[in-house]
């Protein structure tokens, strides 16, 4: 079986010593506790939990031109232009911060999802 490089640490500190990046992490996060942070290639995913509810934060650098996402609102991240999506009662806000492309999802509602990625750094 092929080895995918998927890693999976407890703290932000270990999982940093795997990434190729500087891993962004917020300082808000709406009550969420970290769970889990999983490294896999050139990818980051932070695993946050509040009770049955999971908040996800994924981070990459592209080796792309990163699209529009179709049908998405702009959004402003402090001064960041953003990209937010609701889709089956969760949301998805993108953005950019200093070349590291960030997703988070969950059932946050919009301005708290804002104020996360406000706080990411």
């Amino acid at each position: 079986m092929e080895d995918l490089g998927i890693k999976e640490f407890s703290s932000v500190e270990e999982a940093q010593k795997a990434a190729n990046f500087d891993i962004l992490k917020p300082s808000y996060t709406a009550g969420y506790e970290l769970k889990s942070v999983t490294v896999m290639n050139n990818s980051v995913t932070l695993n946050y939990v509040k009770g049955q509810d999971v908040m996800l934060i994924s981070e990459f650098v592209p080796k792309y031109e990163i699209h529009e996402t179709p049908n998405a609102e702009k959004v402003k991240i402090g001064d960041i232009e953003g990209e937010y999506v609701e889709f089956y009662g969760s949301g998805m806000l993108k953005f950019k911060k200093g070349g590291i492309v960030v997703m988070i999802f969950g059932k946050l509602d919009k301005e708290e999802m804002i104020k996360v990625a406000e706080s990411v750094e």
